[in-house]
């Protein structure tokens, strides 16, 4: 695991400086207090901090993300599951985020220096490994296997003269110091349907992947007594045909997968407010065999907030829920 708390706060300081942001470190940062005793709380982001050397670099979108998650959310998050990171801007969330909320962050499961691992090595694919984990290490712990699950596609289905599409998705498993309870995690990322040769055959991958997502997981930890399995991260497909979502619509195939097939709720469709549903394209979700007590996305961050770089972190909404024992 890579510890931020380690780092010294002259290297902070610099890093921020070199930002133009030393005035956010001099900042007391908004402390959160830990979620509830036997419950947790999942952040989840996709941060678009992996593919432009220039943009990693280039802290200041993760320090607003950090700000925006300190000030949304009720208490400091258990477990960040990211997707377009590579091990420097993780490691950036985490150091940002702890010093927003108080608390120290891990990264638990790193993508590793650049999102193309394979780039030299697999001349008929293209391997992306983006996706990480986070915890914060004064609440939960890692237990037991934690690596990248793999999804990939035939050629044949994708866009010809394309390389075909290989994801790793981080998983692994942690345990609340506090009660013990035990909830086996994955943060994923799902090739979207530009890369394939029809929409419909996009939406059959994802049928399947997200089938075999839970299949592993039930299969590398058998379910536990307390706690729950959480997958969380950018499937890359909306839950209704039509583009506006609805309460009652003709449902994606993935999304029976994950509910009545598998048993995992939609925090946001199950605890989410009125308004959360019947915004254009929610394709970003956490799903627990856990019971949502609360959730949401941050549906104030419109299109001035994301064209501004002040207030930029990214083109999806961070979205978070609070999970207890059914």
């Amino acid at each position: 695991m890579v510890s931020v708390s380690s780092l010294s706060l002259g290297v902070l300081a610099f890093v921020a400086a070199s930002a133009g942001l030393g005035d956010a470190v001099a900042q007391e940062p908004a402390r959160l207090e830990t979620s509830p005793r036997g419950q947790i709380l999942v952040l989840d982001a996709n941060l678009q901090e992996a593919f432009i050397a220039s943009d990693v670099a280039d802290p200041t979108d993760m320090w607003n993300f950090a700000r925006r998650a300190a000030a949304l959310l009720p208490y400091a998050p258990d477990v960040v599951l990211l997707q377009e990171v590579v091990e420097p801007s993780a490691i950036n969330v985490a150091t940002f985020l702890g010093e927003e909320v108080g608390h120290s962050y891990e990264v638990a499961i790193a993508p590793g220096p650049t999102a193309f691992p394979k780039a030299d090595e697999a001349p008929d694919e293209q391997v992306q490994q983006e996706t990480a984990i986070l915890i914060n290490s004064g609440t939960v712990q890692m237990m037991g296997e934690r690596g990248f699950f793999e999804t990939s596609y035939s050629p044949s289905d994708g866009i010809e003269g394309q390389k075909a599409k290989t994801k790793l998705h981080a998983y692994a498993a942690v345990r609340e110091i506090q009660s013990k309870r035990t909830y086996p995690l994955m943060s994923l990322h799902f090739v979207p349907n530009q890369y394939f040769n029809s929409e419909e055959v996009g939406w059959a991958y994802k049928e399947r992947w997200s089938r075999s997502v839970a299949e592993f997981l039930d299969a590398t930890f058998p379910p536990p007594k307390s706690g729950g399995h959480i997958v969380g991260g950018d499937f890359n497909n909306r839950r209704c045909r039509d583009v506006i979502e609805a309460r009652g619509c003709e449902r994606f195939p993935f999304w029976d997968v994950m509910t009545a097939e598998n048993d995992y709720s939609d925090a946001i469709f199950t605890a989410g407010g009125a308004e959360e549903i019947g915004t254009a394209k929610r394709i970003d979700y956490i799903f627990g065999r856990l019971d949502p007590t609360s959730a949401a996305s941050d549906l104030a961050y419109d299109d001035e907030e994301k064209s501004d770089p002040a207030t930029f972190y990214s083109d999806h909404r961070l979205i978070w829920t609070l999970l207890a024992d059914r």
